[in-house]
């Protein structure tokens, strides 16, 4: 095709100059052209219009010429024997009735014709292969665009498929995604579940720390009691002695009785005034200080026992209302012992007045009335000493029952942490280990399957890729054998 393109532009240019030649006038010829241009042209002529024109162009300068017969014949016969003659591959038929000899020389006229003539024929068939040649280009030119269309149709059918396996792997890769999440959300609900544990046990600590101070408590307060049992008991014999000596000396010493009336009484007034001062306002000042004590702690107790012991609230409530009865009874027993001590002081220092002017009888009369006095002071004394009792009996049992009460609330505490550390614990297992063998198991399945896809994928990614390859090197291969066919 190239070839065929360079020569039709050979041809352009010897047309151009067949064109100038023909405008010419050579002076040492007198405007004539010589035979060896007209051949030279016609070497590359490929048009028909171009041959008649230079066939014309060479029968008009024949009949123009004016030189001698020999000269022109030899001349340009000898001039055409030396030119290199190439026969033309394209050329149209020229009219001889154009070639019109009027010179002499005809006979060498009629044979420049008949070669002119040989020219042309062959001329013809080189436009004959040449119309060939165009229609077997063409037939190339379509062949090649239907190879085009059909490589550039297999190339988007394996182009979609290359990007359907793409979207697949997508799907795979966002899936795997998705579990991975999952993973991460139950590992984080696991977390989650032992910092529950961690703040159980840290409030089961505090609960316990909390017990054992409550029963640091309730040994101090026991501690306490114990001391003020161990006091009264000291006081009271000491109390007792002094009486049964005063008894002993009252009924002894009747002939030293103003005396013993005297010592008697400035004993029993210097005792009286301790009792009351010293002994029963120390009493009276540390029942009061173990009273507040014990309902302050009484009170902690029922806070503390309120939040954990809701069956026992009605218990403690009507243990306190009990206790405070029993104070009440306690301060009105003081009060009146008080009292009837300040009456009998006074009857006392009155009996001293009347003693003066009154007889012996009298004196043992009221004697008598004192002895009576001070027993009924003394029995009072042993009343509030059983009624002390009776209160420290009530409060031990008080302490026994919420001690037992305690222990029981602890011994239940610590079976349901148990219970709860057990159930977590088991819970916890049975969770972690369901959860490992769905993961594991599906993951691994998964894993298998999504390998399997990879591999398939990757397979059938390579088989395309060498369809392709294959397909193009056939491609190439077949249109490099056409055009070396259509070439020669």
């Amino acid at each position: 095709i190239q070839k065929l393109e360079l020569k039709l532009k050979e041809i352009d240019v010897h047309i151009s100059d067949c064109d100038r030649l023909s405008n010419k006038k050579d002076p040492s010829t007198d405007g004539s052209v010589t035979l060896v241009d007209t051949v030279d042209l016609l070497e590359v002529v490929l048009d028909s219009d171009s041959v008649e024109a230079i066939s014309t162009e060479f029968c008009g300068t024949i009949v123009e010429t004016k030189m001698e017969e020999d000269l022109f014949v030899t001349g340009r016969y000898e001039t055409y024997e030396d030119s290199k003659f190439e026969p033309v591959k394209e050329s149209s038929v020229i009219d001889s009735n154009k070639c019109i000899t009027r010179s002499p020389s005809s006979d060498m006229i009629s044979q420049e014709c008949l070669k002119i003539r040989n020219l042309e024929l062959e001329l013809s068939l080189a436009n004959v292969n040449l119309s060939k040649l165009k229609e077997s280009l063409l037939e190339t030119e379509t062949n090649h665009q239907e190879l085009q269309e059909q490589n550039e149709k297999t190339i988007h059918n394996k182009s979609c498929v290359i990007e359907d396996l793409q979207n697949q792997l997508k799907n795979v890769t966002e899936e795997v995604s998705e579990i991975k999440n999952v993973a991460d959300s139950k590992v984080e609900i696991i977390q989650k579940l032992e910092e529950s544990l961690t703040d159980a046990k840290t409030t089961c600590t505090k609960l316990e720390l909390d017990m054992k101070s409550g029963d640091e408590n309730l040994m101090g307060i026991k501690r306490k009691l114990l001391e003020l049992r161990e006091k009264l008991k000291i006081d009271l014999p000491s109390l007792k002695q002094n009486l049964v000596e005063l008894r002993d000396s009252v009924q002894g010493n009747k002939n030293d009785l103003d005396s013993a009336l005297v010592t008697t009484i400035s004993s029993i007034e210097q005792q009286v005034s301790l009792f009351n001062t010293s002994i029963l306002a120390d009493v009276y000042a540390e029942c009061e200080k173990e009273k507040d004590g014990l309902k302050t702690e009484i009170q902690q107790l029922k806070a503390d026992l309120s939040k954990s012991q809701s069956d026992t609230s009605e218990k403690v409530i009507s243990l306190s209302s009990m206790n405070d009865e029993l104070v009440s009874q306690s301060a009105k027993l003081v009060m009146e012992f008080s009292v009837k001590s300040d009456e009998q002081r006074r009857d006392f220092n009155a009996a001293l007045k009347d003693l003066e002017t009154k007889n012996a009888l009298e004196m043992e009369i009221e004697l008598d009335k004192v002895r009576a006095e001070v027993r009924e002071s003394s029995e009072e004394v042993e009343r509030l000493n059983k009624l002390k009792n009776d209160l420290n009996k009530e409060v031990c049992d008080l302490k026994d029952i919420i001690e037992k009460q305690k222990d029981n609330l602890e011994r239940v505490q610590k079976e349901e942490i148990e219970e709860l550390k057990r159930t977590y614990t088991n819970d916890k297992e049975e969770t972690i280990a369901l959860l490992n063998q769905k993961y594991t198991s599906d993951f691994e399945v998964k894993e298998q399957e999504w390998k399997k896809q990879l591999a398939e994928l990757k397979a059938k990614l390579e088989s395309v890729q060498e369809n392709l390859l294959s397909e193009k090197q056939q491609a190439i291969s077949a249109l490099t054998e056409q055009l070396i066919e259509q070439s020669k």
